[in-house]
């Protein structure tokens, strides 16, 4: 590379600085030619530090900075609602809100509804397959797509009149796998959860609303005269007319909210809206797709700017030694009429060759870094598969090369004063005993480095606390020695609930019998997998107050054996018994904090409870069982009323899609074969889906935290290795410029402890400062991860003495290798060099 870079600039044209530096270059490449140590070390140093900054920066980019791919991206908006007055503070949309605001809003030019991506049964063509596909609304491609799709063409408002044939557009990954990329899939029927679909279009693969995984969209067919109020499941986007605000947009659509009241029923409205207090949410699209990952993104960023600033300060320690060796050179150069441009000349020529190597190893470090986070980042970073090393990242990385470059190319001139360089001719090169003020440079850039390495220990140190305490946390089962899947079945095919649920018992049975498990149940909502349906409860015998609102738990399904499989623990009365299908069930069990909040002091047992609204047919409690974590192992576990599956009617969905958790007394993954058998022999157009165990369940919920944490520690680790070469490239420095003084000292009766302390205290000295400055800058800026620390403060004690200490005994150890080399100086031959 470097005899590359000469002859390109002995063939530069050019008058002046252009030519002088020119000609300066070609000299520094052959220098750095015959320094392969120095250069290999400083490329291989900058590479670290410019890799690890850009590859951070790119994740920044794709996923903070880089526009949605979207037409008009910045005029998009995400629609929410919220309920405090019901305990509901955050909903999505309802297609009752959809279509109300569609019809009468005057501020959004475009709105839609559509639901998140589940996992929807594909018949023939085959066999049995489960696609995550999402049910869309008008307006869905005319926000997100913007132009014609791959293949065909998008779903229209026609599609979407209740009554007209079912259609849905695929994706091109799943057109490719499961229909061999045949144009004769358009107009052709597929068929869908047993239901006969024509595919009108197929999306590119770039395409990623609601999900990158997704690959089935079909038609909602909304009836406006038939939607409710209620049922808040759904994402709202809408694109806001020119020169109108999202607050604007929020006031319309609040103003809209008591116009509902002649829409819809009267129940539901004073329970949501008048009790409730129901509001509207609008905020850009950019921060609601982002979420809290932006912070965590920011912080990381901050990091690997803390490790460029320590690789910096190493460069400049390596380059202020090198200008220490070429004094004599300088000095020599300046004698003979050299201007200080030209001294500058030669340094920056050096540092700009060494930046830019340092710089093309450091993208391509960034690169390999990258494909490591695409392929192992968790799935919760939104748009981590557009992260890549686009030309804005290219720029960030030439500018942040090119100033690393000139930061520590400069520093060394500051060293050549015409007044200091002349009298070193006289020096003869050798055996000059360097004064305080040539350490000051040198050591000042190593307090620089320990103090960013202390500020970074200090940030990985509470990451690393956070994810224990996050690991830590008891979830209210027992996730060892289970198996989860789903099994979803085509409504076509069981259009009634009651033979769904007879099949699902069925499925029960059958892996009951297998060798190996223990216990099997089933839900629609396993804990930590993202679902959510809360709804108001009222106690018998606890009276509301006119306006007041009954609290809002989750009702959720489950089979009598869902809580022994799981390991929940049963503390009161006994567990559901198997519901009858078809009949509403009438025992309940309530989780601890729910039994504790409506009869303190008192049991549970025995108490009735009405969800939704009260009537006749209220649930028994038969149970309690113990608090179960369900939505992040950091958010207090929700209050939740458990309840057998229904048939046909009630609270709880009809089963056509569960998940089964199976305790098991072999490994778990080994009844997998077993399990995809099983199911076969029921019903062979009912695929087995998402098999996993429920450790990886846990694992995927504290995924972020441990992400962020191997950054993290990645980050405090180089800058630890860094902080400690610094410390022991100063010192050995100091002990070859010092021989003679050292051995002048042994000459005269010190002894050899008296040397090895003097020089351990001197880089003590330096260290000390260092963490002294570190911890204060760490106190002061470790502030700003207190929304992503978790069960410990940013000014942690224990964290802090334990980086201040482990920093301190590491840097003397790096002290004691040039401390005892000076140690064991023969003062013959130091007195001999000096």
């Amino acid at each position: 590379a470097f005899g590359l870079a000469e002859r390109v600039a002995r063939r530069r044209p050019g008058g002046g600085w252009r030519r002088g530096l020119g000609n300066d270059t070609a000299h520094a490449a052959r220098r750095l030619r015959r320094s392969p140590g120095f250069a290999g070390a400083t490329v291989a140093t900058l590479a670290l530090g410019i890799g690890a900054t850009t590859a951070i920066f790119s994740l920044v980019h794709g996923v903070v900075l880089n526009p949605l791919p979207y037409p008009d991206a910045d005029r998009l908006v995400a629609l929410q609602h919220s309920a405090e007055g019901a305990g509901l503070p955050q909903l999505g949309v309802s297609l009752g809100t959809y279509v109300h605001y569609r019809e009468h809003n005057e501020a959004l030019e475009e709105i839609t509804a559509f639901s998140a991506p589940t996992d929807v049964a594909l018949l023939g063509d085959g066999g049995a397959q489960r696609v995550p596909g999402a049910m869309v609304s008008q307006g869905f491609f005319e926000i997100f797509l913007g132009g014609p799709p791959a293949l065909g063409r998008v779903i229209s408002e026609a599609d979407q009149v209740p009554g007209a044939p079912r259609v849905a557009m695929i994706g091109e990954e799943l057109w490719r796998s499961r229909y061999g990329a045949d144009p004769g899939i358009i107009g052709r029927s597929i068929s869908v959860e047993g239901a006969p679909v024509e595919v009108v279009g197929v999306l590119p693969a770039t395409f990623d609303v609601p999900s990158s995984a997704t690959q089935l969209w079909v038609a909602q067919q909304i009836d406006p005269e038939r939607v409710i109020l209620g049922g808040f499941g759904r994402y709202g986007v809408g694109r806001l007319k020119p020169g109108v605000t999202g607050e604007q947009a929020r006031a319309e659509l609040q103003r809209l909210i008591p116009t509902m009241a002649e829409r819809f029923n009267p129940v539901a409205f004073d329970l949501l809206v008048t009790g409730g207090g129901l509001a509207a949410i609008v905020t850009p699209l950019r921060e609601s797709v982002v979420g809290d990952v932006e912070q965590m993104l920011w912080i990381l960023l901050g990091t690997v700017l803390f490790v460029l600033g320590v690789v910096c300060a190493n460069v400049a320690n390596l380059f202020l030694v090198r200008a220490e060796t070429q004094r004599r050179e300088i000095a020599v150069r300046l004698a003979l009429g050299a201007g200080r441009a030209q001294i500058v000349r030669h340094h920056l020529a050096e540092s700009l060759l060494l930046g830019a190597a340092g710089g093309t190893a450091g993208v391509l470090l960034a690169l390999i870094g990258l494909r490591w986070v695409v392929a192992w980042g968790p799935s919760t970073i939104p748009r981590l598969h557009e992260v890549g090393i686009h030309l804005p990242v290219l720029a960030f990385a030439a500018v942040i090369s090119l100033g690393a470059s000139l930061a520590f190319g400069l520093i060394p001139t500051l060293r050549h004063r015409g007044t200091a360089l002349a009298g070193t001719i006289a020096e003869g090169g050798r055996g000059a005993t360097l004064g305080r003020q040539r350490h000051r440079a040198r050591n000042a850039l190593v307090v620089a480095q320990i103090s960013l390495a202390v500020v970074l220990l200090v940030g990985s140190g509470l990451m690393v606390r956070s994810f224990r305490h996050l690991r830590g946390v008891e979830p209210g089962f027992d996730a060892g020695s289970s198996l989860v899947f789903g099994v979803g079945l085509p409504v076509a095919l069981y259009p009634d609930p009651v033979e769904a649920m007879q099949f699902q018992q069925r499925v029960l049975e059958r892996v009951s019998q297998l060798p190996g498990v223990a216990a099997v149940g089933a839900t629609r909502c396993l804990p930590l997998d993202g679902c959510d349906n809360r709804t108001p409860v009222y106690a018998e015998g606890i009276p509301f107050e006119p306006g007041e609102t009954p609290p809002s738990v989750d009702v959720r399904g489950a089979t009598s054996g869902f809580f022994r499989a799981m390991g929940i623990p049963l503390i009161e009365g006994r567990a559901l018994q198997p519901a009858d299908p078809g009949r509403r069930p009438a025992a309940a069990v309530v989780s601890l904090n729910l039994a504790e909040r409506l009869w303190p002091g008192e049991s549970a047992v025995g108490k009735r409870i009405y969800p939704d609204v009260p009537e006749e047919d209220p649930y028994t409690i038969v149970g309690v069982v113990g608090n179960v974590i369900s939505y992040g192992l950091a958010e207090a576990p929700p209050e939740i009323l458990w309840v057998s599956f229904l048939g046909p009617y009630g609270y709880v969905a009809p089963p056509h899609a569960m998940t089964f958790v199976v305790r098991t007394e072999v490994p778990p993954l080994s009844l997998a074969p077993a399990l995809r058998a099983a199911l076969q022999e029921l019903d062979a157009n009912v695929p087995l889906s998402d098999l996993r165990t429920m450790r990886e369940v846990v694992d995927q919920a504290s995924a972020p935290t441990e992400f962020a944490m191997l950054l993290l520690v990645a980050a405090g680790g180089v800058a630890l290795a860094l902080g400690a070469v610094g410390v022991y490239g100063v010192l050995s420095y100091v002990v070859s410029q010092r021989t003679g003084e050292i051995g002048v000292r042994i000459a005269l009766g010190a002894a050899a402890g008296d040397v090895l302390r003097m020089i351990l205290w001197q880089g003590a000295g330096v260290v000390a400062v260092g963490v002294i400055i570190g911890l204060a800058e760490a106190l002061a800026l470790t502030r700003l991860m207190e929304a992503v620390l978790f069960g410990v403060s940013p000014g942690d004690p224990l964290t802090y003495a334990a980086v201040a200490l482990g920093l301190v005994l590491i840097a003397l150890l790096a002290s004691y290798l040039p401390a005892r080399r000076a140690a064991s100086v023969d003062p013959v031959d130091a007195l001999r060099l000096g």
